[in-house]
């Protein structure tokens, strides 16, 4: 795992953002006021009309664990379902998941900016799938939207696929992370720190009908 500090947009290049990706972080970091995370309520849709297939909120729920809040298009496609209610990693392989765990810890807490090169083992009839994903912290949206360590509790997303979808579910193993650590006010650039506590698998979850979900909708945050 890559661990780096970020300071503002261009100034690590690490990155080599393109595309769907490109437009989601050029927003969220046209919203940064001040160095400081944009809020979960400033999110306008309308802002990322190009990607918004592609895009995806999530929420911490646990240690290492996310809750899809909002997906676009593209997850239903690769799932055969409707991903909100469920954690993200219900689109990854089991033996992804502890892989995962760790990377969304690292993001949620940094704060920190997360990017994943994932693939789709090929199958009968099935091609090879290669995709991307990040994931952009916000604040959350009571309060500060912020844990108790002081770590992001949501995060902006947005995942790229190559390839085609078929019809059967498809699932992914992570092949690089990258962890980018975030300077923001009042925030000391040191090592990252995880909370201590083991991170463990996540079992396989049962298959579920979660409540439905609005797709993204319009907000306004006051001028």
């Amino acid at each position: 795992m890559v661990i780096r500090y970020f300071n503002g947009l261009g100034q690590n290049r690490a990155w080599h953002d393109q595309g769907k990706i490109a437009e989601v972080r050029a927003y969220w970091e046209a919203l940064r006021q001040d160095g400081q995370l944009p809020h979960r309520q400033q999110i306008d849709p309308r802002g990322i009309a190009g990607a918004l297939d592609h895009t995806f909120l999530i929420e911490r729920i646990g240690t290492g664990l996310a809750q899809v809040r909002i997906a676009g298009m593209v997850f239903h496609d690769l799932m055969g379902m409707d991903l909100c209610g469920m954690p993200l990693s219900a689109m990854f392989l089991a033996e992804a998941r502890l892989q995962l765990q760790m990377a969304l810890e690292r993001m949620f807490h940094g704060p920190a900016c997360l990017s994943l090169t994932l693939r789709s083992p090929a199958s009968m009839g099935r091609e090879a799938l290669k995709a991307r994903m990040i994931a952009l912290p916000l604040r959350g949206a009571s309060g500060l939207g912020l844990g108790q360590n002081g770590g992001s509790t949501m995060a902006l997303g947005c995942l790229e696929v190559a390839g085609t979808i078929a019809r059967q579910p498809r699932r992914f193993m992570i092949d690089t992370t990258d962890v980018t650590r975030i300077a923001v006010p009042d925030d000391q650039p040191d090592d990252l720190v995880v909370p201590t506590g083991a991170l463990a698998p996540v079992p396989a979850q049962p298959a579920t009908h979660p409540a439905p979900h609005p797709y993204l909708r319009l907000v306004h945050s006051a001028p």
